[in-house]
C-alpha cells in the first residue's frame, strides 16, 4: 500500500453527509483518517460547508474537516489551475474553476484525489492527476 496522502473532493464529502456513500467508500475514508493519510483544503471546505443542510450539520462537518491536516493554497496554484483549464479548452473540454484548483492542489502537494466527479477524469487527460480508489489502490495516469 502506498503511503501517499489523499485529498477527498467535495463530491465524496457530500455523499458521506447525505448517507448516500457506498459502504466501501465510507469505510475507505475511515481507514484513511485512521492512517493519518486523509487531508483537506480550503476550497473543499468552502464547497462542503456552504452546502450544509443546517447549522448543526455545518458545525458537525466543520469539526470533521478541521480535524484533518489542511494543505495550503499558495498563489501559484491559481495560475496552475488556469493553465489546466486552458489546456482542456484547447481540446474543447470545460471544467469548473474550483475543480481545476482542487486538481492543481492535489498535483502540487503530491496527493492522490478521491472523488466522485467526472470532471477530474477530464483533467487527467492533460495533467498527471493521481486517483485514489476505495480498497487503497492508487490509479496513476
Amino acid at each position: 500500500m502506498v503511503d501517499r496522502r489523499v485529498l477527498a473532493d467535495t463530491s465524496v464529502w457530500i455523499q458521506l453527509d447525505l448517507g448516500r456513500a457506498p459502504t466501501t467508500l465510507a469505510r475507505h475514508v475511515s481507514l484513511l483518517v485512521e492512517a493519518g493519510r486523509l487531508v483537506t483544503a480550503g476550497p473543499i471546505k468552502l464547497e462542503v460547508l456552504q452546502g450544509a443542510r443546517s447549522e448543526a450539520a455545518y458545525r458537525r462537518i466543520r469539526r470533521e474537516l478541521d480535524a484533518l491536516p489542511e494543505i495550503p493554497v499558495t498563489g501559484d496554484l491559481w495560475e496552475r489551475a488556469a493553465f489546466l483549464g486552458h489546456r482542456l479548452a484547447r481540446r474543447g473540454l470545460t471544467v469548473i474553476g474550483m475543480d481545476l484548483l482542487i486538481a492543481a492542489l492535489a498535483i502540487a502537494h503530491d496527493c492522490a484525489l478521491l472523488h466522485l466527479d467526472k470532471d477530474f477524469d477530464r483533467i487527467r487527460q492533460v495533467a498527471p492527476l493521481v486517483m485514489d480508489v476505495p480498497g487503497g489502490a492508487i490509479d496513476t495516469p
